[in-house]
């Protein structure tokens, strides 16, 4: 009996991880949330642009005090950013709290990213924010007045559906507020997710597998059985 083709067997092995490599799993592509440099924003006729409570901008809403977009123009104390966040407005009698809309979170992890600076007025005090996803995150930062941007970046783990909004929440109310700009909140690329019928490309390998481990037994058990024959005849023509 021939020898089945070990060289088949090996190459339809690699068909069949060569399509599930191919199209046997699905990559579940990272997704924005946020995405906000506040260059968009009108900076108004004074150079600034003042912003009370209900008012919305960029997807967010202010929801205590105010805050001013400020950049180029009339004042601007870090040229070269555009525009920017003062987080403690004109308003001086309340600091400036803002939040998003609510954002649909599926399990995974988040990267959330901005940059804070200082006041840039030189008041002689620190400012703080606290910036908080639901029950997912909440850190407090603070800033030397004359600090300039520094880039921020977090890992956030949401461990099961559901929606949150991204708070921004100064502390204080003397109208000398920490820098923001560029925030991005983006839902980091996941493992890729085997389709279902993944399986099924290695069923006729499987298959073909079972049939050689088959026949190779046969092969071997008919090969002993002859041999003890002809052991036999040689023994029956010595006597």
């Amino acid at each position: 009996m021939n020898s089945f083709p070990k060289a088949v067997f090996v190459r339809a092995t690699l068909t069949a991880l060569g399509l599930l490599a191919a199209g046997g799993a699905t990559p579940a592509s990272a997704q924005t949330l946020i995405s906000q440099n506040f260059d968009a924003e009108p900076l108004g006729t004074r150079g600034f642009y003042y912003l009370a409570v209900g008012t919305t901008f960029g997807g967010f809403t202010v929801t205590r005090g105010s805050i001013d977009v400020i950049g180029p123009g009339w004042y601007d104390p870090l040229p070269g950013n555009g525009n920017y966040i003062d987080l403690d407005g004109t308003d001086a009698g309340s600091a400036g709290r803002f939040e998003s809309a609510d954002l649909s979170l599926n399990p995974g992890t988040y990267q959330f990213s901005f940059r804070l600076a200082g006041s840039q007025r030189e008041t002689g005090g620190p400012n703080s924010v606290t910036i908080s996803l639901g029950s997912h995150f909440s850190e407090s930062f603070t800033r030397n007045d004359t600090d300039p941007f520094a880039l921020f970046t977090r890992n956030i783990h949401v461990a099961a559906a559901g929606t949150a909004k991204l708070v921004f929440d100064h502390i204080g109310a003397d109208n000398n507020g920490l820098l923001l700009d560029d925030v991005t909140l983006v839902r980091s690329e996941a493992p890729a997710v085997p389709e279902p019928h993944a399986a099924l490309l290695f069923a006729p390998v499987l298959a073909l597998f079972g049939l050689i481990r088959l026949r190779d037994r046969r092969q071997k058990g008919s090969s002993g059985g002859t041999n003890q024959l002809r052991l036999v005849e040689r023994g029956t023509k010595g006597d």
